[in-house]
């Protein structure tokens, strides 16, 4: 550039980031010395320089159950590093690698400040190189600048975080009697789902989508084949030992809400809590704060009657997602909803997998919101299949 010295915000939103934009500083010194850099980062980037705007641990939470007890320090932080931006007039701003925060941090400062150009600094192992990330990218990241030959050791730890396989069926066969003749409809199905991935079922009618989802959510035991859950066998497993880790850790979502009639949106949620040992002060606890990031803070007394289709299901998402399991099984949960409410649920649905690195298979018919999810499959002659 010529000019004014170039001035530049970086964003890292976790500790690969943080060592990844280390070595963007070195760089950028080398080849702008008089170049200004402030942002947020860890101590790697602090140690090239970098005053951080606030300490890159207020920021770089994981998992579920934190990602919901520090929400609002979160939402703080995205708002406070958004505006800091838009005061500093960049020439560009640089998010690193691809966390929640750092997108967050870019979709406000575009609706605050069009005019700053954004990058997406990014190595092609993360989330923003699945099948359909990127063309969501485009209403907010002016260039992605990909990172070639992969860095192991800038990334070890996110490879670790976000490669982990959180569910794979091997060989999986399921057949029922009809009559005197079996009707097979799972004859080897193959599938491995990482934890963070979301995936889209579409098959047709009678195709065998709920009976999948039943085995892999281990309510029915394949005839044949494994279900595995984080590398662990369910095959010998008692049907109390299968109970207990389905308690744990998956999460189901119905196209009918299935909510009791009798207890309020807070019971609901906090039922399952309960049925797993948390005591009732703890389960109203983490009830509350789900229903406060699902936008339903004021609706925790109201029973499932009161509320309207898109709170019962997002109730219904909230009481999946209340153990914190690693993987959530949705079967048609926007189905029975109208477009724009099945919308909402859907964006509820992703915000969630996105977050806390939920595993997800979401059956469904709607073809637009399969196209929005990571991969595509559905089921052809009871085997499982890849879609382009």
């Amino acid at each position: 550039m010529t000019g004014k010295p170039m001035r530049l915000f970086l964003v890292a939103g976790e500790k690969s980031g943080d060592l990844l934009g280390a070595k963007l500083m070195q760089a950028l010194r080398r080849l702008a010395p008089a170049a200004t850099i402030e942002g947020v980062g860890g101590e790697a980037m602090i140690r090239e320089g970098l005053a951080s705007l606030f300490p890159l641990e207020d920021i770089a939470v994981m998992g579920f159950t934190s990602v919901i007890a520090h929400l609002p320090r979160l939402l703080r932080r995205i708002d406070e590093t958004a505006r800091a931006i838009v005061d500093s007039k960049p020439d560009a701003l640089v998010i690193i690698d691809s966390p929640d925060f750092t997108h967050r941090v870019a979709r406000k400062v575009r609706a605050l400040a069009p005019a700053i150009p954004i990058v997406d600094y990014v190595s092609p192992s993360v989330w923003a190189w699945r099948p359909g990330r990127a063309p969501k990218m485009r209403a907010y990241v002016d260039r992605v600048l990909a990172l070639f030959p992969f860095e192991p050791a800038a990334h070890e730890r996110l490879a670790e975080v976000r490669m982990t396989e959180a569910l794979r069926l091997v060989g999986v066969e399921r057949r029922y009697m009809q009559g005197a003749t079996p009707l097979e409809i799972l004859r080897g199905a193959n599938l491995s789902l990482r934890a963070g991935e979301a995936v889209a079922l579409t098959a047709p009618s009678g195709a065998g989508k709920s009976t999948l989802l039943h085995v892999a959510g281990l309510l029915e035991r394949p005839d044949a084949g494994d279900v595995l859950v984080e590398g662990a066998s369910t095959a010998a497993m008692s049907d109390d030992g299968r109970t207990s880790l389905r308690r744990g850790a998956i999460g189901f979502v119905y196209q009918f809400h299935h909510l009791l009639p009798e207890f309020s949106a807070r019971e609901n949620i906090m039922l399952p809590q309960m049925i797993r040992g948390l005591d009732r002060k703890e389960a109203g606890k983490r009830a509350d704060e789900l229903l406060s990031y699902l936008g339903l803070g004021a609706r925790g007394t109201h029973r499932p009657a009161e509320l309207s289709g898109g709170e019962q299901q997002r109730v219904a998402i909230a009481r999946a997602v209340a153990n914190a399991p690693l993987v959530l099984l949705a079967d048609e949960p926007t189905g029975n909803l109208d477009p724009r409410t099945a919308d909402h649920v859907f964006e509820t649905l992703m915000t969630l997998v996105r977050a806390t690195g939920l595993a997800a298979i979401i059956a469904t018919h709607n073809f637009e919101l399969a196209g929005r999810m990571d991969r595509r499959i559905t089921l052809r002659d009871g085997l499982i299949v890849e879609l382009e």
